[in-house]
């Protein structure tokens, strides 16, 4: 039976079952229902480059993964600019909507050993300790419940997935955030040099 794990916002939840694990790969099924009377879209369609189209090159599998303190968190949400960076645009994921009373159910197969990784931070083979240490990990989705006139916003865009709403701009501060964890397993994950 795979483990389970909880999380509970605004009427809102997230379920994250651990479906695989071995020492290449993480298995995560994610479910995020939504109980709310209001629309939620789910910053879960994380793009590295738009091609000319426009489409956005999003992946299912991709996360985010953020060093917090001695742990990790895998995310698909909204990374804020680094205080020290001057970015052109910022990174917003692009969206799948869920009505209310409806569920969105998605896979992840994250290849192990990690290794940090934002829109704004990543790190050559070369800036890594060579072994990959242990660290015990979350998993986190940023979302939020749509108004009328927030929804008016949203622009119908092009990804690998297929037609998404696009959010421009949307302050990382706005999302609302649902984490489960730590995993009951810790991870391997490439950390940065000392």
């Amino acid at each position: 039976m795979p483990e389970e794990y909880r999380a509970e916002a605004l009427q809102c939840s997230l379920q994250v079952a651990i479906a695989a694990r071995n020492a290449e790969m993480l298995g995560l099924t994610y479910t995020f229902e939504n109980g709310a009377s209001r629309n939620a879209y789910l910053f879960n369609l994380l793009y590295k480059h738009i091609e000319p189209g426009p489409i956005f090159v999003t992946d299912a599998n991709a996360v985010y993964v953020e060093l917090a303190g001695e742990d990790l968190v895998l995310s698909k949400k909204i990374i804020p600019v680094p205080r020290h960076m001057d970015v052109e645009k910022p990174n917003v994921p692009c969206t799948t909507l869920v009505k209310p009373g409806e569920r969105f159910q998605g896979d992840v197969l994250i290849p192990l050993p990690l290794q940090v990784n934002t829109p704004y931070e990543g790190y050559e083979d070369a800036d890594l300790a060579p072994r990959p240490v242990l660290r015990k990990a979350s998993f986190e989705i940023g979302f939020f419940l749509a108004s009328p006139e927030g929804e008016a916003l949203g622009e119908k865009v092009r990804t690998m997935a297929g037609e998404a709403t696009y959010f421009y701009p949307f302050s990382p501060s706005s999302q609302k955030l649902l984490r489960v964890g730590p995993f009951s397993e810790a991870v391997p994950v490439r950390v940065p040099r000392e």
